[in-house]
């Protein structure tokens, strides 16, 4: 099968994706405003489970929230190496 330009994409956007994903998740074990608002998303979210007993209501809830919270990332994901191929033309590297 030869080499595309396609596979390059797919293999670069992976590449960027490994990378920055094992940045943020490094940092969000030192982030101190990170972890203050995951928990008071957490405790929050806690409180209206506790109030709204529905299971499939909230499987759907989780499933769409999964959906938006993907398509968000792969935007900032792309985002970023739209950016460094635009610096890496700047200072003439490609």
């Amino acid at each position: 099968m030869p080499y595309t330009s396609e596979k390059f994409e797919e293999n670069l956007r992976q590449a960027f994706f490994d990378s920055t994903y094992g940045l943020a998740m490094q940092d969000r074990k030192t982030n101190r405003e990170y972890r203050s608002v995951k928990k008071e998303w957490s405790d929050l979210f806690d409180r209206i489970r506790e109030k709204v007993e529905d299971d499939e209501l909230w499987l759907h809830f989780e499933e769409l929230q999964n959906h938006w919270k993907g398509m968000d990332d792969d935007c900032i994901y792309l985002q970023g190496i739209m950016d460094g191929v635009h610096l890496l033309k700047y200072i003439h590297v490609i």
